[in-house]
């Protein structure tokens, strides 16, 4: 069964074989331009500029359907191109940046909080302060508004400043560690710069820069600004380690740090107190003996009204 399928094969390619062969000569002649034997048979002859020219006109179609699918192709790139050139420069001409988001944060009294902002810098934020800060810093500058008492350490980039909105002070650095207190019930704002340099003021008419180990006060009233050498410079951002430094501070001043540090209320009874200064450093971990130091230097006394509650009284008037 095997061998005849193979000779049946075998035969029915030489047969093809022949009568290829017998076309291709026929061709031969044709093109040659020389008559064939048709046995009697009458056919046209052979037309070799007829047939060149419809070889010639297929191949033309066949070019001009490849151009035109060319030409398409090319026009669909370029419509998409366009598209997408003509999105881009619509945003960019006619979309205006949205005004960036920003987000809150509060310290409450009693408590402090480190916040790492998306740039890498670093701010420590004292008891009852705000800090208002865009959620992504993708503006040509970063902007940050504080209401309270604030640590920066900022992270350097040229590019985009760094700015700091306490009331009417704006500080502007590159790349630098300051401290700004500026709660609301203070009459003044001050900046402490501990390293780098920054530029504050208005950025309208008045512009300061300051050096490291300055101090710049901002009286509210006035709108002046006063910028000293400061000793005790270092001292300034120590509450980030549960310490306060006062320098010649009136007692009020100190009750109301003391307020915000421990979340409590302190009534004077006796206005005389409010005549004392204070030059002093204390640990902050232990509010009893705060007060007790404040005692030992004025003739100050504090008497628990309740939780949360002293009376300030004089103990010189306590003894006449």
């Amino acid at each position: 069964m095997f061998t005849t399928k193979m000779q049946n094969t075998s035969n029915q390619e030489e047969i093809i074989d022949n009568i290829s062969s017998l076309i291709d000569k026929d061709i031969d002649i044709l093109v040659s331009g020389h008559k064939m034997d048709m046995s009697g048979l009458k056919v046209p002859e052979f037309d070799q500029y007829g047939v060149y020219e419809r070889i010639m006109a297929d191949i033309e179609t066949q070019r001009t359907t490849r151009l035109r699918k060319i030409y398409f192709r090319v026009a669909s790139i370029a419509a998409a191109i366009a598209i997408i050139v003509g999105a881009y420069f619509a945003t960019s001409i006619f979309v205006v940046d949205e005004a960036p988001i920003y987000s809150e944060i509060y310290a409450p009294k009693g408590e402090k909080l480190v916040i790492l902002m998306t740039d890498g810098s670093r701010v420590w934020l004292n008891a009852d302060s705000k800090l208002e800060y865009p959620e992504d810093f993708t503006t040509a500058s970063r902007n940050v508004r504080l209401t309270g008492e604030a640590y920066f350490e900022v992270a350097k980039d040229e590019e985009r400043p760094f700015t700091v909105t306490a009331d009417d002070v704006n500080i502007r650095v590159l790349g630098t560690a300051f401290n700004v207190s500026a709660y609301p019930t203070d009459s003044e704002i001050i900046t402490t710069l501990c390293t780098g340099k920054i530029s504050i003021g208005d950025f309208k008419k008045k512009n300061y820069i300051m050096a490291p180990g300055e101090t710049a006060v901002y009286n509210r009233q006035t709108s002046e600004y006063t910028i000293v050498k400061d000793d005790f410079y270092s001292e300034a951002p120590q509450w980030r380690d549960n310490y306060m430094a006062f320098r010649n501070a009136t007692l009020a001043n100190v009750l109301e740090n003391l307020s915000r540090r421990y979340d409590i209320d302190f009534v004077v009874k006796d206005k005389i107190v409010n005549t004392y200064t204070y030059n002093l450093m204390c640990n902050v971990n232990d509010l009893r003996s705060i007060l007790d130091m404040i005692s030992n230097i004025t003739p100050v006394g504090f008497e628990k009204v309740c939780e949360g509650e002293y009376a300030v009284v004089s103990k010189m008037k306590s003894k006449n």
